[in-house]
């Protein structure tokens, strides 16, 4: 994977306003290369180039005012385009132009000296050009993309979409300060974007899927109760409509008869997702602090409709552990040549589900896509220190899941003709060298 990201930022001062541009370029490109096993011979192996550009452009007027009323006024600008090449088995290529527009604005007015209202809105629109092309056999796909000929044997099920949309965004914040913190509410709604998704095979699989909309409703405590304790409390109700689902079910529902299996993306589900989290920060003195992080979840499907069949009784949310944890401290030593900070922390998480078509997934018989809950010991040391012009060098020593050895299994997939994961890393240790100029 190789990637080549540059961006740029200009203040302009404009007295009781500010003009900010905020300028982003990205080139990627991934050789993408895998093979499944679990047989004599190697089942189904995937050799698949892919390339990404995106260049984006955001203006932002903010004001600057003594009295209770600011505000920022913005613009956004993006253009993305992807290709990709896949085979040996099944041979495609496909890609897919962006481009999305954006005005938001946002007002605060602070009602007296303990109240302040917050309100933002966003309109965005956005198009999507989206092609793939299916063939038996072509020796090389890069010449048939640069030479845009039809291949001898033709296309299989060749797909052109486009795919528009245009969403509506808001913010609404209360805010009241008091002597040791601040509570707040707040209700705001999202969404992600709908398209048509990147891997099918054919007009069937690269029916387009709308727009995922979700509210947000939460509530908090920011306190400071003494120069040495902070405290934080979020409770929090996500609220989703039209949830995207990948499902991956027999080619031949999918009219693919000569695949084991086909993916496709729809709007199924609606989904309720709650939780609390707590957050603590405690400084003994003034080079040791301690935190502690606690967060608790609880995420259900309340309707999956999944051809008809509401399955939201039986469907899990991948991704979604009900408990998890920190605990961490960060020292700081003085040295003769620089700072030396020396930082750990306990983590962990519940068990949690991978992913699976959740129709005809079978508990029993498996296979088991239930991630095991783990914990993990991280330990680091940085050292920074400048240099006689006053640019800064950083030599960082880190050891991460220093406890155990090996790997654990992170992502599980049941795709029903065949299974498979992705695993992490567990022990492992390295070292980091910066230059700040």
């Amino acid at each position: 994977y190789e990637t080549e990201n540059l961006s740029l930022t200009v203040d302009i001062d404009l007295g009781n306003h500010t003009l900010k541009s905020i300028t982003g370029d990205q080139d990627s490109a991934e050789l993408f290369t895998i093979v499944s096993w679990g047989s004599p011979v190697a089942v189904f192996p995937v050799t698949r180039d892919i390339t990404f550009d995106q260049f984006s452009q955001e203006f932002q007027l903010s004001s600057d005012f003594d009295g209770p009323l600011s505000y920022v006024l913005g613009y956004y600008y993006l253009d993305a385009s992807f290709d990709q090449d896949s085979g040996p088995v099944q041979n495609f290529v496909s890609g897919q132009e962006l481009e999305a527009t954006a005005i938001f604005g946002e007002v605060s007015y602070e009602i007296n000296e303990e109240w302040t209202a917050t309100l933002g809105l966003r309109y965005t629109e956005e198009e999507k050009d989206f092609f793939v092309r299916n063939f038996a056999n072509v020796p090389d796909k890069l010449a048939f993309k640069a030479s845009g000929a039809t291949p001898a044997g033709g296309f299989l099920n060749a797909v052109n979409e486009i795919y528009e949309d245009d969403y509506i965004q808001h913010r609404f914040i209360i805010k009241r300060d008091f002597d040791t913190g601040m509570a707040y509410a707040s209700v705001s709604n999202g969404f992600r974007s709908g398209g048509i998704f990147a891997r099918c095979t054919d007009p069937v699989t690269c029916t387009p899927f709308g727009t995922e909309e979700v509210i947000n409703y939460e509530a908090g405590l920011r306190l400071e109760p003494s120069d040495a304790l902070v405290f934080n409390v979020t409770a929090f109700m996500a609220d989703y409509k039209d949830k995207q689902e990948q499902v991956t079910t027999n080619g031949v529902v999918c009219g693919n008869a000569a695949s084991a299996t086909c993916t496709f993306s729809l709007n199924a589900a609606e989904v309720t997702i709650s939780g609390l989290e707590l957050e603590s920060r405690y400084y003994p003195s003034e080079s040791l602090s301690l935190n502690a992080t606690i967060g608790i979840l609880d995420a259900d499907y309340d309707s999956y409709d999944d051809g008809g069949v509401d399955i939201s009784d039986r469907a899990k949310l991948r991704m979604a552990p009900e408990f998890t944890f920190n605990l961490g401290f960060d020292y700081d030593v003085s040295l003769p040549g620089g700072d030396l900070t020396l930082s750990g922390s306990y983590n962990g998480r519940d068990t949690y589900w991978g992913q699976a078509n959740w129709k005809t997934f079978n508990f029993a018989q498996g296979p088991n896509i239930e991630v095991d809950s783990y914990e993990s010991l991280d330990l680091s040391a940085s050292f920074r220190t400048e240099t006689s012009n006053g640019n800064q060098i950083k030599v960082i020593i880190f050891g991460n899941d220093i406890l155990e050895e090996g790997g654990r299994i992170a992502r599980p997939f049941d795709a029903g003709a065949f299974a498979f994961a992705a695993p992490a890393k567990r022990q492992h240790f390295g070292m980091k060298l910066g230059y700040e100029f």
